[in-house]
C-alpha cells in the first residue's frame, strides 16, 4: 500500500469511528498537536481560541477565534480548514445552508465558508442512529485540501485563491 493510500485509509477509519459509534463527542478540552510538516496547533479552551504556529516560527503565530475540534492546517501553517464541530457527523436535520467548513488564513482572517448544499443534497446524506455522515476524510495536497463526500465524490478546496472544485 502506498503512503498516500495508507493516509486515506487511516483518515477514513478515523472519521468513520464516530459514525460507527454514534456516541457523543467528549467535551471541549485543551489540546496540542504537531503536523508532519511541524505546524503546531493548540486548542486553548481558557481563551476560547485555536493558536497556529506555522513552520516559519513562533514569531508568526496566529489565532482563530473560538475553540475548534476539527482543525486541518496547510503544510506551511498559513491556512487552516476548520471542519464541522461534530467531525464527520451532522446532528439534527441537515440543511443546504449549514456551514460544514471554514477556511482561515494567517493572521486570523476568515477567507470563506462552505455550505453543505454546495457539496451535495442534504437529503442524500447517510444517516446513522442519530446523525448524518457528511464526509469521509481530509488530506492536504500541496495546493489545498482534498476530501471525499459519502456519495463517492472527491473535491479539492484551494485557499489561495479560494476555490472549490469537484474532481
Amino acid at each position: 500500500m502506498s503512503p498516500r493510500s495508507l493516509h486515506w485509509a487511516v483518515a477514513f477509519l478515523a472519521s468513520a469511528v464516530p459514525a460507527l459509534a454514534d456516541e457523543p463527542l467528549p467535551p471541549p478540552a485543551q489540546y496540542f498537536f504537531i503536523t508532519e510538516t511541524r505546524v503546531h496547533v493548540t486548542g486553548v479552551l481558557a481563551r476560547d481560541l485555536v493558536r497556529i504556529e506555522p513552520v516559519s516560527g513562533i514569531e508568526d503565530t496566529w489565532e482563530i477565534p473560538g475553540w475548534r475540534r476539527n482543525v486541518h492546517p496547510s503544510a506551511d501553517g498559513q491556512y487552516v480548514l476548520v471542519g464541522n464541530p461534530g467531525l464527520n457527523l451532522l446532528e439534527g436535520v441537515p440543511t443546504p445552508e449549514r456551514t460544514v467548513m471554514e477556511i482561515w488564513a494567517a493572521p486570523g482572517e476568515l477567507l470563506g465558508t462552505v455550505p453543505l448544499g454546495t457539496l451535495m443534497d442534504p437529503a442524500d446524506l447517510e444517516p446513522t442512529a442519530s446523525h448524518h455522515r457528511w464526509i469521509a476524510g481530509y488530506q492536504w495536497t500541496g495546493t489545498g485540501w482534498r476530501f471525499l463526500t459519502p456519495d463517492g465524490q472527491f473535491w479539492h478546496l484551494s485557499p489561495n485563491p479560494l476555490r472549490l472544485i469537484r474532481e
